[in-house]
C-alpha cells in the first residue's frame, strides 16, 4: 500500500453499487476496471479513485495479447490431433471448430490477461486489500474474483439480484467464485446455500440499492408519480408493465422474441379490458427503438399510456398493479413500495411460492383483480431484502470493512 493512504478496493463499478461508493471512499481508496463508471464515479465526486486502465499500459496490452495467441495456438494444435466437442455436429470437431472457437477466445483471453495484468500491476504498487464485484460469473466478474483468490486477496461478491431459478442447477449463477458474499436477504442466503455455498461465507447485509425505497423523502409521491406520466385524474386504473430482455444462460424452448411480443399482447389486452393506464416500464437492455414499438401497440389498442425506459419509482408508485414478464427484480422493487405484482410466467425461473401469483397467461385479468385485493406481500419482501430498514448501504460497508484491511 502506498504511504499514507487508505487501502485499495478494486471493482467493477456497475451502478447497482452506486451508493457504496462514497460511503466506501470514507475508508479506501476504489479502482474501478470498467472506464464508464469510473467516470460516473468521477461525476459523482467520489474522491481519490483510480481506474485501472492507468496500468493497462501498451506493454501490458501487447504481452497480454502474445499470451492469448500462444494459448489459442496450443488450441489449435490440441484440435488438429483429434480434440472435439462432439463429433456428430460439423461445426464442433476439426477445422470447422477451430475456426470460429480460435478467434473467440483469443478475444476473451486476451481481454482477461489485459486485465488481470493491470491489476497485477495495481497491487504491486498500492496493495490491493480487496475485490468487490456485483457479480462473479461472468468474463470480467469472474476473472477478477480468480485472481483475487490465487494471490490471496478477499473476493467479496454482493450479489445485484435474487435469483429465481432452481438452485444447483448447470446456470452459470448456480456457482460462486467470490470467496464471501453478502446476500440481501434470507431468500438469497437460502438460495446459494443450496447451490452448495456454506453458511460461513455468507452474510446477510441488505440490499444497499434498494435502501431508498423505504425512504419517502426519496420517493416521488403517488400524485407526482401519475401526474409526470400523464396520468389523468379520472383515471381508475394504472397498469404498469415491466418488459425483460432474454438472457442466453438457459435454455427456454421457446422462441423468446415471439413468447415476449405475446405477453405484451396479453397485458395490452388486459389493459384495455381493465380500462386502465398502461405504463410501459422497460428493461434497459431492450434496443433504442423499442420504445416505438410499445407506443404504437398502446395507440392502436386506443388506450391511454406511457412508456419510459426510466424512471421505475415513478411507474411503481403510479401504478395499481405491476405486471412482469417472469420474476424480475423489479417486482421485488414494486413489493417493497407496496405495489401487487403479478408475473407472467416465463420458463426457467419462478418467484417463490410465498410471492407474487402468476400465471403463463390465461387467467390474467382475474390474477390482476385479485392481486390488488389481497394487497402488498411483506413476507416476500422481508425475504427478498433484510430488514426492510434503509441500512443495506451500512451493514455491507461493515461487512467489507470486516473483511478488507
Amino acid at each position: 500500500m502506498t504511504s499514507g493512504s487508505r487501502p485499495t478496493i478494486l471493482t467493477i463499478g456497475n451502478h447497482t453499487q452506486r451508493s457504496l461508493w462514497l460511503p466506501l471512499s470514507e475508508h479506501y481508496r476504489l479502482a474501478f476496471l470498467d472506464n464508464a463508471f469510473h467516470a460516473e464515479a468521477a461525476g459523482a465526486n467520489v474522491p481519490d479513485i483510480i481506474p485501472l486502465r492507468d496500468y493497462a499500459t501498451d506493454d501490458v496490452v501487447q504481452d497480454a495479447r502474445a499470451r492469448a495467441m500462444l494459448a489459442v495456438t496450443d488450441l489449435v494444435n490440441s484440435i488438429a490431433d483429434g480434440l472435439a466437442v462432439d463429433r456428430e455436429v460439423s461445426d464442433l470437431h476439426g477445422v470447422a471448430l477451430a475456426g470460429w472457437l480460435a478467434p473467440a477466445l483469443y478475444e476473451a483471453w486476451a481481454s482477461s490477461m489485459g486485465r488481470i495484468s493491470a491489476c497485477a500491476a495495481l497491487h504491486e504498487k498500492e496493495g490491493v486489500a480487496g475485490v468487490l464485484v456485483h457479480e462473479d460469473v461472468t468474463p470480467i466478474g469472474r476473472v477478477v474474483s480468480q485472481w483475487g483468490n490465487a494471490v490471496g486477496i478477499p473476493t467479496l461478491h454482493a450479489p445485484h439480484a435474487n435469483h429465481f431459478m432452481r438452485p444447483g442447477t448447470k446456470d452459470i449463477h448456480c456457482s460462486a467464485t467470490a470467496k464471501h458474499l453478502g446476500v440481501a436477504g434470507t431468500y438469497m442466503r437460502d438460495w446459494y446455500s443450496a447451490c452448495g455455498v456454506s453458511d460461513d461465507r455468507m452474510t446477510v447485509v441488505g440490499a444497499p440499492r434498494w435502501d431508498h425505497l423505504v425512504d419517502e423523502e426519496k420517493l416521488p409521491s403517488r400524485w407526482l408519480a401519475r401526474n409526470g406520466l400523464g396520468v389523468k385524474d379520472d383515471t381508475k386504473f394504472v397498469l404498469g408493465f415491466a418488459t425483460t430482455w432474454y438472457q442466453l444462460t438457459t435454455v427456454w424452448g421457446v422462441e423468446p422474441e415471439a413468447y415476449l411480443e405475446s405477453c405484451t399482447d396479453r397485458v395490452v389486452a388486459a389493459a384495455k379490458e381493465l380500462d386502465a393506464f398502461l405504463v410501459v416500464a422497460m428493461h434497459p437492455g431492450e434496443s433504442p427503438d423499442q420504445e416505438n414499438h410499445y407506443a404504437d401497440k398502446i395507440k392502436k389498442a386506443g388506450l391511454r399510456g406511457a412508456v419510459t425506459r426510466h424512471h421505475n419509482e415513478h411507474t411503481l408508485r403510479a401504478s395499481d398493479c405491476l405486471v412482469v414478464v417472469g420474476p424480475s427484480n423489479v417486482g421485488v422493487r414494486a413489493s417493497i413500495l407496496g405495489t401487487p405484482v403479478v408475473e407472467l410466467y416465463t420458463p426457467g425461473a419462478r418467484y417463490p411460492d410465498y410471492g407474487p401469483p402468476g400465471t403463463w397467461g390465461d387467467d390474467l385479468i382475474p390474477l390482476i383483480r385479485q392481486a390488488v385485493a389481497d394487497g402488498p406481500k411483506k413476507d416476500f419482501s422481508e425475504a427478498m431484502c433484510c430488514g426492510l430498514d434503509g441500512k443495506g448501504t451500512e451493514r455491507t460497508v461493515d461487512w467489507v470493512r470486516s473483511l478488507c484491511q
